[in-house]
């Protein structure tokens, strides 16, 4: 049983250090895309950046780049669908943190039982995985908790 508990206490520490990861990685990306439709679609900005340019481009140039700008980023957010994305692992980050709660104070072999559900619970809702940071994530855990790879 404690060798079963011990790998179940791994694998949330480690999805719960990808999954915020992976959250904050949408949440820069959104936050980004925000500040740039803000910026570019300012008409301040607009305005300084049309006095700073060379006379051919202070016409309607700047302002279809700027659009442009706005454009592309908020394209970004829309195609890959990165609020939802985000969401995702902000839900599933919380799940993993009650289930590592709840995994380090079961005692009996009932509990573990549970436990073993609720782990396949999670682990049917994750998304797939981008596996360059799962591995990363994966080493920081085992040096995290002192472990040696084998």
């Amino acid at each position: 049983m404690e060798d079963q508990k011990h790998e179940y206490i791994f694998t949330a520490r480690m999805n719960i250090s990808y999954h915020e990861a992976m959250e904050r990685w949408y949440s820069r990306w959104l936050n980004f895309a925000a500040f740039v439709a803000v910026i570019f679609s300012s008409a301040a900005f607009v305005a300084i950046i049309s006095n700073v340019l060379p006379i051919p481009l202070q016409n309607e140039t700047i302002f279809a780049i700027s659009a442009l700008f706005v454009t592309f980023f908020n394209a970004v957010v829309l195609a890959f669908n990165m609020l939802p994305k985000m969401t995702v692992h902000n839900g599933l980050k919380k799940k993993w943190v009650d289930f590592l709660s709840r995994t380090s104070l079961a005692e009996t072999q009932e509990e573990m039982t549970k436990i073993e559900k609720m782990f396949h619970s999670i682990n049917s809702e994750e998304p797939p995985p981008n596996i360059k940071r799962l591995n990363k994530c994966h080493a920081i855990t085992i040096e995290s908790m002192g472990l040696t790879t084998s």
